[in-house]
């Protein structure tokens, strides 16, 4: 349209049905989640010159052609202590976490010279979170609740602010990203909310990073941590493992410690599963997070199986009202073998093997 060319319509879909399509395929499947691209495009940094045409497939980064993101988290589990969040350790992790970020930009291999081109212009870092709900343990909050809203707030409030004014600080030592103009930048969405002495060090300085914070899954660095993942509640405390050995009954390992050391007590309500919190609880959380987020959040929210489609369809009115850039839905047992509680023991066909397998070399110890 805007090279003045005809516009040929192939085919009209009313919204109304897509719209009643993509809840019913997501109350039935967990598929599609959605993501608000004109959200995206309009709350975007780099809004003045780059134009976001999709997300990667976990909808945490929103991104315009040839454009990467380099991701990195930090486990807030890790900073509480006697169930005191450490804000002063935290803080100068995330200045260390934002030039480590910043390095990977120029130390990194580029297959496509287009992507070195958009990588080295922007310079767009991912630093995120994992360890959230554990953290919430820990100090004895329950994730999802309105009083544990202020330590959310105070988290990410200070992950974002040092991450930009590490950036800044950069700038004056390496330069600001290459299309940086301050005026349009300053005038950014995300940027308009920094307080303002790190928006005049902008001013002055630039940043080095078009932008920097980004929520993502974390889901093998969250194991290999040993902490609950991303912006996630956990999953479930208890559940069954089958390895040849049969079957064990396992414990989060923080709700194992409490266990021994209160046996036959009740489980307090800090300790609050995926499944037991409420879709409005989940967005809830996801909502706060995205305010001190520039980029996107990848955060599923769960519901129960009772749940409808017109549940889905209020769902995600609901994310779309509380400022959320994307939201992604499962129904438990709607994807069977995918995150489903364990209700009972399955009965499972032992596999068949071809009669001659060649085996590789294995070994002694495996993990």
């Amino acid at each position: 349209k805007k090279l003045g060319g005809k516009v040929i319509v192939k085919k009209v879909v009313k919204a109304k049905y897509l719209w009643d399509l993509i809840c019913t395929a997501a109350w039935r499947s967990a598929e599609p989640g959605l993501h608000f691209l004109d959200r995206s495009n309009k709350r975007s940094n780099t809004a003045y010159f780059e134009q976001l045409i999709a997300t990667n497939p976990c909808g945490e980064q929103p991104l315009g052609a040839w454009a990467v993101c380099n991701l990195g988290a930090i486990n807030l589990s890790a900073y509480v202590h006697g169930e005191e969040f450490d804000y002063k350790n935290f803080e100068k992790d995330v200045r260390t976490a934002i030039r480590f970020l910043d390095n990977v930009i120029d130390d990194t291999y580029y297959f496509y010279p287009e992507i070195e081109k958009i990588a080295k212009d922007i310079r767009r870092t991912g630093l995120g979170i994992l360890g959230l709900a554990d953290a919430l343990i820990k100090m004895k909050l329950r994730y999802g609740a309105p009083e544990t809203e202020e330590t959310l707030r105070k988290i990410f409030e200070t992950l974002r602010n040092n991450a930009y004014d590490a950036s800044s600080d950069i700038a004056k030592e390496k330069g600001a990203f290459p299309r940086f103009k301050a005026e349009k930048y300053l005038k950014g969405y995300h940027i308009q909310k920094l307080p303002h002495p790190i928006r005049d060090k902008i001013a002055k300085n630039g940043i080095r990073n078009a932008v920097l914070l980004t929520i993502a899954p974390t889901g093998t660095t969250s194991l290999i941590s040993g902490v609950s993942s991303g912006v996630e509640p956990v999953y479930e405390f208890e559940f069954i493992r089958r390895d040849r050995l049969g079957e064990h009954k396992m414990y989060h390992p923080l709700f194992e410690a409490w266990k021994k050391a209160h046996p036959n007590e009740e489980k307090p309500d800090y300790f609050v599963s995926a499944n037991d919190l409420t879709p409005e609880e989940h967005v809830m959380v996801q909502a706060i997070a995205q305010e001190y987020i520039d980029s996107s959040i990848s955060k599923t929210v769960n519901a129960p199986n009772a749940h409808t489609p017109e549940d889905v369809k209020n769902l995600y009115m609901l994310a779309y009202d509380h400022g959320l850039k994307g939201i992604t839905y499962m129904r438990d047992g709607s994807r069977e073998g995918v995150l489903s509680r364990v209700e009972e023991k399955k009965e499972v066909a032992p596999a068949t093997l071809p009669k001659e397998i060649v085996r590789a070399p294995r070994p002694m110890m495996v993990e």
